[in-house]
C-alpha cells in the first residue's frame, strides 16, 4: 500500500546554519521592518540574505560534476517532486560506503517511481565538528 504524504527535506536557513569549515556563512541583514514607517508610503519587510551555494539543503546540478551537464534551471521541477521509495541505508553507511548492491533490491520500486531517497542517517551529525569532514 502506498503511503501518500508530502515530506519536506529541507532545514531551516538562518544565520546558525553550518556551513563547511572556511565557507561562507548565511547571512541575514534587516533593511526594513513593519515598524520602519517612512514617510509618504507603507512599511514592509525586507531583507538582504547573503549565502554560499554550498550552504544549506540544496541541490547540486549535473553541472558541478559533469562538463556539459545540466545547469540547475534545465532540471525539470518534476524531476525532484512525486513518489519515492525510501532506502534506510543506515547500518550500510556506517562503514561510509554505499555500493551499488546496496540499493539493488530498491530495483524494482525504483522503475515504478524512479526517485529514490536514501536515508544514511549523517544528518544526526549535522551541527558537530565532523559533519562535514567526515562524511
Amino acid at each position: 500500500m502506498r503511503v501518500k504524504r508530502i515530506i519536506d527535506l529541507t532545514h531551516d536557513l538562518n544565520p546558525q546554519t553550518p556551513a563547511y569549515p572556511d565557507y561562507t556563512t548565511v547571512e541575514i541583514t534587516i533593511h526594513e521592518t513593519l515598524q520602519d514607517v517612512k514617510a509618504g508610503r507603507r512599511s514592509l519587510k525586507s531583507n538582504r540574505i547573503a549565502i554560499g551555494m554550498h550552504c544549506g539543503t540544496h541541490m547540486d546540478a549535473p553541472f558541478h560534476f559533469i562538463a556539459g551537464g545540466r545547469t540547475i534551471d534545465q532540471v525539470p521541477l518534476e524531476r525532484l517532486v512525486g513518489p519515492a521509495v525510501l532506502a534506510d541505508l543506515r547500518k550500510v553507511a556506517k562503514n561510509g560506503m554505499i555500493d551499488r548492491s546496496d540499493v539493488t533490491a530498491f530495483y524494482p520500486q525504483l522503475r515504478e517511481t524512479r526517485r529514490i531517497v536514501i536515508l544514511t542517517g549523517w544528518s544526526c551529525e549535522r551541527g558537530k565538528p565532523n559533519y562535514f569532514t567526515h562524511h
